[in-house]
């Protein structure tokens, strides 16, 4: 069978023997759910059985590459991750989500790929520390000893790169290693991937990392006409204000970021040495900072948005020591949005009396003590003294120190047991913070037009068009002057799945959505596939891609009940400091609307927020209707 687009195998892998297989990709199953997470997620529904625990044998991680990375699409680079989150969604612990978890690559989607792989399923443990080495047809699980407790992200990608030629890794840091639930992997040294629970799982697994090398050739259907599509989407890119934001040569004329006034004025382009971007993609948006002087000279991070957190919110005075801070959890492989937030409210109740040294381990966390701060997030790392109890996540915080860190003064916005990242009491309540609460990646963010503020409807309305929402959709949204959140935000979660499932970035589809349409997506699909599609096919899978992972959740007993507004912004809302993306107060009333509305656009059951069964029979997903009873 000749494939286009798809790499056309699916590799398995049993750490717990050792033995791996490979299959075809049913191509049946590649159209209708598109493929990278729209047909990862319809194998989970069969292979992840409900209920099983996130650390065991019997949770899988899937990695997977959609069909357009590889072919040279422009911005076609992101993979996903699939696994049974090791973050508890609920203070009980007795519910564990079932995320996507997708990142971009500048090698390993390219490579696993040309390797001839379209999937992988990772089940089993070995019984000691091992990495995979893929080589074309090449599967081995190799000895990890030497890399394991001893080198870390850095070093181990560093170690493998060098070993095969340039291969594409997947790592896990100490923080991975000892099961922390919100450490994460990094691909190629520059994207994270597995904050919800795949880093855990890779580390539960002794999976200390995965090098893949492909020297194979992906067909194209029509490889004359991709070759003509290319230039013009790449030179439209080229026009947008996110190239300027990124790109090596213009980045200088840019400003630094807000966070980053705490400093002196461009510190962070005193400290860039560079930027990077994923295969296929114009967007250096991934820029590589450096510690130039000082007790810790030579260090090597990434953005300086998140070292001007560190200033900002426990008072690091010198910017090289936050750098110093970012770096170490970087190396670790921890998330940095989650540990920020932890010292942050370990400064605030120590400062206000509630916990001292004693609590610490003897540690003075006092605003501006790097020392202190840095011996904290190793013991967290390491899972030393408190920092085994800080290690398991927010509610384990809660349980120690007898302060609810979801809605405590000084706490952190919190979804399902996860920290996030866009904060509606400073932004809004819109789509992309409203998406936090009810993506089936607790706290994870989406990116329509509306992700920069102030836009006028009609400029939404043009973006709407562009995702192929009918006139009879957008009439159902748009009010004269406003538009409705819940609403617009299932819209946006139909067309990011099929992003998503391509294995092309949503910067693209944000950046420049006049090029970057579903229409286009449409096209490029086609061209590459061989599979004719429109734009309106296109969301329709995407609406049915979200409603697989969404009945995944469903499964594991997340309902509506578990789509709440953190704590903290309950607690701004009471105060009448929580506002909707036109300024208005957000009352508990409106916000049970916006839900209304939301599990109403989708034809969910609106009482529980679930699926129905007949609206996942009308996306052809009758034959998944049992889980709807587990």
């Amino acid at each position: 069978m000749s494939y286009y687009g798809y790499a056309g195998k699916i590799l398995h892998i049993d750490l717990t023997s050792g033995k791996s297989i490979t299959e075809p990709l049913d191509l049946d199953m590649a159209e209708k759910y598109i493929g990278g997470c729209g047909v990862a997620e319809r194998m989970l529904c069969d292979i992840l059985s409900p209920g099983v625990e996130p650390l065991s044998p019997e949770n899988p991680i899937i990695i997977s590459a959609g069909p357009l990375i590889g072919t040279g699409v422009p911005g076609a680079s992101k993979i996903e991750m699939h696994t049974k989150s090791t973050a508890s969604a609920a203070k009980e612990r007795t519910k564990y989500y079932v995320p996507r978890s997708c990142g971009g690559t500048r090698y390993f989607g390219n490579m696993m790929k040309k390797a001839g792989y379209d999937h992988i399923i990772i089940t089993g443990k070995a019984a000691k520390p091992v990495y995979l080495k893929i080589m074309d047809n090449d599967v081995e699980v190799c000895d990890a000893t030497d890399l394991w407790g001893k080198k870390d992200i850095y070093e181990t990608t560093d170690d493998l790169t060098s070993r095969y030629n340039n291969s594409g890794v997947i790592a896990i840091g100490k923080a991975g290693e000892n099961l922390i639930p919100y450490s994460i992997g990094w691909i190629d040294k520059q994207s994270h991937i597995g904050r919800n629970g795949g880093a855990a799982g890779m580390g539960y697994k002794n999976l200390k990392a995965i090098a893949v090398l492909g020297t194979g050739k992906l067909n194209v259907w029509d490889r004359e006409k991709l070759n003509s599509m290319s230039p013009v989407i790449i030179q439209e890119g080229m026009k947008s204000p996110r190239f300027q934001m990124t790109h090596p040569k213009t980045t200088s004329k840019v400003p630094p970021p807000p966070p980053a006034s705490y400093y002196p004025p461009n510190i962070s382009n005193d400290t860039l040495i560079g930027h990077s971007g994923c295969h296929s993609c114009i967007f250096s948006c991934k820029p590589t900072h450096q510690i130039k002087d000082g007790e810790f000279a030579g260090g090597i991070l990434g953005s300086s948005f998140h070292y001007a957190l560190f200033g900002e919110w426990i008072g690091i005075e010198d910017y090289r020591h936050a750098m110093r801070l970012v770096e170490v959890c970087d190396r670790a492989g921890i998330d940095f949005r989650t540990i920020i937030g932890m010292l942050r409210f370990t400064n605030r109740l120590y400062e206000r009396g509630i916990i001292t040294e004693k609590d610490l381990d003897g540690l003075d966390p006092k605003r501006g003590n790097t020392a202190a701060f840095l011996e904290l997030a190793d013991k967290i790392i390491n899972r030393d003294g408190i920092g085994d109890v800080m290690a398991n996540g927010w509610f384990a915080i809660a349980d120690r120190f007898g302060v609810d860190p979801d809605s405590d003064e000084d706490g952190y916005q919190i979804i399902k047991g996860t920290s996030t990242f866009f904060d509606a009491r400073t932004t809004s309540l819109n789509p992309v913070t409203f998406a936090e609460i009810v993506n089936t990646k607790p706290g994870a963010e989406l990116h329509p037009v509306t992700i920069m503020p102030g836009q006028p409807n009609e400029r939404i309305k043009e973006w709407c068009r562009g995702i192929a929402m009918t006139p009879e959709e957008i009439d159902r949204v748009f009010y004269k002057d406003d538009y409705n959140i819940g609403r617009l935000t299932k819209h946006v979660e139909d067309a990011e799945s099929v992003y998503w499932a391509m294995g092309t970035c949503v910067t693209w589809a944000s950046g420049i959505p006049q090029i970057y349409s579903l229409k286009t997506l449409a096209e490029l699909y086609t061209t590459v596939t061989g599979v004719e599609v429109t734009a309106e096919d296109l969301k329709k899978k995407g609406e049915r891609i979200w409603n697989l992972g969404k009945l995944l959740n469903t499964r594991e007993g997340i309902d509506r009940n578990d789509d709440k507004l953190p704590g903290l912004w309950a607690n701004a809302m009471a105060e009448s400091r929580l506002k909707d993306y036109f300024g208005r107060p957000v009352t508990q009333d409106s916000f049970e609307t916006m839900l209304d509305d939301y599990y109403d656009e989708h034809n969910w059951d609106v009482k529980k927020g679930v699926p129905t069964r007949k609206r996942l029979a009308e996306l052809g997903l009758e034959d998944l209707t049992g889980m709807l009873e587990i």
